[in-house]
Parts: structure tokens; sequence; C-alpha cells
């Protein structure tokens, strides 16, 4: 079994936290603010599962995960040399590990013990997403 592993997901990061209520049939409930929300998760899901059918590998045990976010730069920014707006680095950890649990290539999310993220502009024609690193933690 191995004791790390390296993927990327391809997509359009998208972050998960705000909600907001919609009442329907005169109940309200909470719905996900993020457009991309689910296509990102899904992406997450995706990415992850091949990770583990491809490298024989499940972590059911402490780890540490890095995620290297990789934005599409507008246009038009005051953020210039890094993404320095939305969407938060937080939430876009926040969907991206919860993603990585649904796979089940990661037991529980709440096993990341260390947690290394970054997001930046994607450079030239380099495709936007998000690099992983995940590794049993031996020692921190």
């Amino acid at each position: 079994m191995q004791s790390a592993v390296n993927f990327f997901v391809q997509g359009t990061p998208a972050p998960q936290g705000s909600k907001i209520p919609i009442t329907r049939a005169g109940k309200t409930v909470l719905i996900e603010a993020s457009k991309g929300f689910k296509d990102w998760r899904d992406a997450v899901v995706l990415a992850a599962s091949h990770a583990k059918n491809n490298h024989f590998v499940y972590f059911d045990e402490p780890v540490a995960v890095v995620m290297i976010f990789v934005l599409a730069k507008p246009p038009t920014t005051k953020y210039v040399t890094h993404p320095g707006g939305t969407p938060d680095l937080d939430k876009l950890c926040r969907n991206t590990g919860d993603g990585l649990q649904a796979s089940t290539l990661l037991k529980n999310d709440s096993l990341i013990v260390s947690l290394s993220a970054v997001k930046r502009w994607a450079v030239g024609d380099e495709r936007t997403g998000c690099y992983v690193t995940i590794e049993k933690v031996t020692v921190l």
C-alpha cells in the first residue's frame, strides 16, 4: 500500500460554505450559493477515485494534504500577480476535502492534520484545477 498519492483535478475550482435560504412548499431550506459547487465536487470525486484505483491506495489514518489551486485570470483584475479576491481559499479547501472523502480515497476529511494550500493564476495555456498531494503522516 502506498503512503502518498499525487493527482490533478481538472475543472473550475469552486468554494463551499456560503448558503442562501429559499422557500419551497412553505419550508425554508438552505442551498449552496456557489454555482460551480457540485461540478467541482464531482470533478474531485472522479480524479480522486482514479488516483485511488490506479495506485491502490486508501487513507484511513492521519494525513498531510497539499492543494495548489490554478485559477483562470480574468481579463481585468486589481490582483495582477496573485488571485487575492474570491473564491476564498479556505472554502475551496472545504469543498475539495469533502470531495476527497466522497471519493473514498480518504476515509474522512477529519483525518487531515496538516493542510497547505495555495491559489495562483494559470500560466499560458495551463489548465485550471487543483494539484493534490496526500501522504500519511509519520511526524509533524
